[in-house]
């Protein structure tokens, strides 16, 4: 009997071992990247809801949605311009924000928080979103390029909805 080697058999074990660790670690990466889209994305969910109802008590404010090149950066305002609230709510490495706008004449324009914060401010009496006259936020988008979730805003009501 030679006992230099390794036999066929043993080899194959060995492959068929790492192909399921392999596969094992790749799917807790997915989910990983899965779950900070779903975190990002309620935890501005949540900070509309808050800056609504901040503005309606306050008479007056807004909430900001910025890139600082590593995180994305929530601020809610009172109407003087304090901050009311501050956070962090996830990494602009990992993940996408864009947000688009439609026009008066129905064109939609996509823009990123990345290039351009997003402002977004309530009427102190309804809570319905206040734009520029022409334009309208319709939706913002959180992706990481495998998952991806949207807010969808409707103006008039101030009303957010979170698929």
């Amino acid at each position: 009997m030679n006992d230099k080697g390794f036999t066929l058999i043993e080899l194959i074990s060995v492959i068929a071992i790492m192909v399921v660790l392999i596969a094992i670690i790749s799917l807790s990466f997915s989910s990983v990247d899965s779950m900070r889209v779903d975190e990002v994305s309620e935890q501005y969910h949540t900070g509309l809801e808050t800056a609504q109802t901040i503005v309606m008590a306050r008479n007056g404010g807004h909430i900001v949605l910025s890139d600082d090149g590593k995180y994305y950066q929530m601020n809610i305002y009172d109407a003087d311009g304090t901050i009311r609230d501050s956070k962090q709510i996830g990494s602009s490495e990992h993940i996408t924000i864009k947000y688009y706008i439609k026009g008066s004449g129905g064109d939609m324009t996509e823009k990123s928080i990345s290039d351009e914060a997003l402002d977004i401010t309530y009427d102190t009496v309804s809570g319905a979103f206040k734009f520029a006259p022409d334009n309208t936020v319709s939706s913002v988008v959180f992706s990481n390029g495998r998952k991806s979730r949207t807010i969808t805003l409707y103006a008039n009501t101030g009303k957010n909805i979170l698929e």
